[in-house]
């Protein structure tokens, strides 16, 4: 398989659509904790989720990202 055969196996909606799953669980947990005692964890390709998701947040500061096995 080409690497651009892989790229194309990847679709766009997917990518948004999970990361917005995850930025609905970071700012529904950033109501009842503050927003700096909320951290974004993810495993292999979660974890590549976890660091694209904190990137879109923009009004408030998760604690950090814990990643295993990822970037």
């Amino acid at each position: 398989m080409t690497r651009q055969q892989l790229y194309g196996m990847v679709r766009q909606s997917d990518l948004e659509i999970n990361g917005n799953n995850i930025l609905d669980v970071f700012y529904s947990e950033a109501k009842i904790w503050d927003s700096s005692k909320v951290f974004i964890g993810g495993f292999s390709q979660g974890a590549i989720m976890a660091h694209a998701s904190f990137l879109l947040i923009k009004d408030k500061i998760p604690g950090g990202i814990i990643s295993f096995s990822g970037l």
